[in-house]
């Protein structure tokens, strides 16, 4: 019951955050640095990295399954993958960019896409002009350094948030910038 005597909703007893409501200014909250947020809400038109005037967005499905799912990894990875694809969570969310981090963030997948691409392009020429071992050893290398490269590039260039925690109601994400977690209020 609340104070006047009506009966509470179901989704606010059986809620953890049952006196959080939507703020139309700000709609998401959050705990240190993971931002929470209702399913239903859109993310505030505001950089997910600087917290600037947002101008573009792109549309990513988060997944997310609890951590205790891994111990299936020990009977099998086939065993795993099935039980994943079973228990998972899923939200889609439009992360918003500014124009300067939607650039860097776009220079950064197609360096990512050149440094995978490259080594292979490399390896047909290396295969070609050298000849015996050295030919496999240097197309192997060419390769493994290449995609260590795009790697690289992605988890420093790319930075999109990832999914904490994902439920029926809630979305929890981590990997925000610091401008904007400092502009999120607390839970």
């Amino acid at each position: 019951m609340t104070f006047d005597g009506s009966p509470m909703p179901p989704a606010a007893v059986d809620s953890a955050y049952r006196w959080m409501e939507p703020v139309p200014d700000w709609p998401v909250r959050r705990e240190g640095d993971v931002v929470v947020f209702f399913r239903e809400t859109a993310l505030p038109a505001c950089c997910v990295r600087c917290a600037a005037p947002a101008t573009r967005s792109v549309r990513k499905t988060f997944t997310w399954h609890t951590p205790w799912l891994y111990l299936a990894l020990l009977a099998n990875a086939l065993v795993y993958v099935l039980l994943a694809l079973a228990v998972r969570k899923t939200a889609r969310v439009d992360l918003p960019y500014c124009e300067a981090c939607w650039r860097s963030r776009s220079r950064a997948i197609a360096l990512a896409w050149g440094l995978t691409a490259g080594p292979v392009a490399l390896a047909v020429v290396l295969g070609s002009a050298l000849t015996g071992d050295t030919a496999a050893l240097a197309v192997v290398g060419a390769i493994t350094v290449g995609w260590i490269a795009a790697l690289a590039v992605v988890v420093v260039g790319v930075r999109t948030p990832r999914a904490h925690f994902i439920d029926e109601r809630f979305v929890k994400l981590r990997g925000f910038g610091d401008a904007f977690l400092a502009r999120t209020p607390p839970l």
